[in-house]
């Protein structure tokens, strides 16, 4: 089978997940270990409070904004510094522009920087093993040869080809003749 781009991105994808399912899980814990330390620091004793008044009363959010070294508003090499938390808590209406700020002598500093490394570690991973999935994948012009080359692969290999072709309305040929400045050619039955 002829290996498109779609199912090379298929097969990227598909071991890219294998290779870091478990340890973006751990990480994803870590996060919201560090989220709900963050709240019970900085909301704890007037969560409590706020957590018995009306629904309405004040706003709710499963997201704790924080400020540290190796977080980041867009996350792009950085984790992202709104954290999720384990469940939707009561919030400060201030919060998203008042961050929970954690650094120096911060009783959570050291979590922080945990998780933020542990973050960059992985995208870093994520970059290397991406960059040599495509070499392997775009090496090849056929999952034959691909397996020839790495038969464990298989397993990534999508069992049922997509199709996803573009469809070219029959309107549009002969506006396009027309615009060109070329006869159609007559089909022959």
């Amino acid at each position: 089978m002829r290996l498109t781009n779609e199912i090379r991105k298929i097969i990227i994808k598909a071991a890219m997940h294998k290779a870091f399912d478990a340890r973006d899980k751990a990480h994803e814990k870590a996060s919201t270990a560090l989220a709900d330390a963050a709240y019970q620091h900085e909301y704890g004793a007037i969560g409590k409070i706020a957590a018995k008044l009306p629904e309405n009363w004040c706003c709710r959010d499963n997201y704790i904004k924080i400020e540290a070294a190796g977080f980041s508003w867009h996350g792009d090499s950085l984790a992202r510094d709104s954290l999720r938390m384990s469940k939707t808590r009561p919030m400060p209406n201030y919060q998203y522009s008042n961050p929970v700020k954690i650094g120096g002598a911060h009783p959570l500093n050291d979590k922080a920087q945990a998780v933020a490394d542990e973050y960059q570690a992985i995208q870093r991973d994520k970059d290397e093993l991406r960059a040599k999935l495509n070499a392997l994948v775009y090496s090849v012009t056929t999952t034959e040869k691909l397996l020839e080359a790495w038969p464990e692969c298989e397993a990534f290999i999508p069992a049922r080809v997509p199709t996803t072709r573009a469809l070219v309305p029959v309107e549009l040929v002969p506006e396009l003749n027309a615009a060109i400045g070329i006869k159609a050619k007559r089909k022959e039955a």
